[in-house]
């Protein structure tokens, strides 16, 4: 089946998985725009969800632009990089709406190291080496093309997207969800974890030292262990 990157082909493949394994119920873990989908899916599905948990995922996505944009200038500003500069200031005039905003912010973040944490524990080091080294996880594992992006932001518009509300209304339908995030991730500023923590409340939002976007990797074990305290 061709990919078409709608959010109703994306509940689709969920509920076929549930129909394949025979679950009624589950907890969904979804990781950056996979908590996007975790979250449309558990308010249009809600008695197909037992919790949902956001691991290094957006909540607003223009205030996760803001956010890159803000840290990327200052850090061209202190190296007096007036080129990186220009571009900044190109990237404030844009549409914030459309796709090409979207890639070169998130470009900048690339650029800047805002996806690897600084002084990564031996664990992600070994776990980071593995990576580079096996055949078929060195293609597969941190590779995205850019049909996914284009066709969510044709179909879908995902650079607008806001789960404020659909946080809020997961309260009402029992469902509880839960954070991890890194403190060494750019793409979110403190003051954007802050308003996850008194969405959700303090116990379920884990905040960890050295720990980028991919906080599977960065800090696995605390990674798994948060799991074992939230959903036993």
């Amino acid at each position: 089946m061709n990919a078409e990157f709608t959010f109703k082909q994306s509940f689709e493949d969920l509920l076929s998985i549930y129909k394949k394994y025979k679950i009624k119920k589950a907890s969904l873990i979804g990781h950056s725009f996979g908590g996007v989908i975790a979250t449309l899916f558990a308010e249009a599905e809600p008695k197909k969800v037992e919790s949902v948990v956001l691991v290094g995922a957006p909540v607003s996505l223009q205030e996760t632009f803001r956010n890159i944009i803000s840290r990327c200038k200052k850090i061209y500003t202190d190296k007096n990089d007036k080129t990186n500069l220009n571009y900044i200031s190109m990237l404030e005039t844009m549409d914030t709406t459309t796709l090409e905003y979207s890639t070169y912010c998130f470009g900048h973040a690339m650029q800047n190291g805002f996806y690897s944490p600084k002084n990564p524990i031996e664990e992600a080091k070994s776990l980071y080496n593995m990576f580079k080294t096996d055949s078929i996880l060195k293609v597969h594992a941190f590779q995205m093309s850019y049909e996914g992006p284009q066709g969510f932001w044709k179909n879908e518009k995902y650079t607008c997207i806001d789960l404020n509300k659909s946080l809020l209304a997961m309260e009402k339908l029992n469902i509880p969800v839960f954070g991890l995030y890194g403190k060494e991730d750019g793409l979110y500023s403190a003051s954007q974890i802050e308003h996850v923590t008194e969405m959700f409340g303090s116990d379920r939002v884990f905040y960890l030292e050295n720990c980028s976007h991919s906080v599977f990797v960065d800090r696995q074990k605390a990674f798994l262990e948060a799991f074992v305290h939230w959903l036993k």
